[in-house]
């Protein structure tokens, strides 16, 4: 951090909730678990929470997105079936991926 008033705000923030919530627990778990929901409610109080955008390459779509989530699933099913889906979706979305990669475009599932 490289603000000094940001930096000040953080210590005392934490200085202040380890302070105010001492607990004699004899549980080294306990105490740790404390400690790091400590920190971490200091850190979204004076830093704030920045979620992480997705990176994604240009040529992804949605679609592709949901098949992979959908071949994941398949992919933990073992079974016959299970084992036929997967290689179907993998397959396709292979050929998908292939194709919008050539193209650097957003391909549609149903334009193969």
């Amino acid at each position: 951090m490289k603000d000094e008033g940001t930096v000040m705000n953080y210590r005392c923030e934490i200085d202040t909730a380890v302070v105010a919530d001492q607990q004699e627990s004899a549980d080294i778990n306990g105490r740790w678990e404390h400690l790091k929901s400590t920190v971490i409610k200091a850190a979204e109080l004076t830093l704030g929470h920045k979620t992480r955008e997705e990176v994604r390459k240009p040529w992804v779509s949605d679609e592709m997105i949901d098949m992979t989530a959908e071949r994941r699933k398949w992919k933990s099913i073992h079974s016959e079936e299970g084992r036929k889906k997967y290689k179907s979706l993998n397959n396709c979305l292979r050929r998908i991926t292939d194709k919008a990669r050539e193209n650097g475009t957003v391909c549609r599932i149903g334009e193969t």
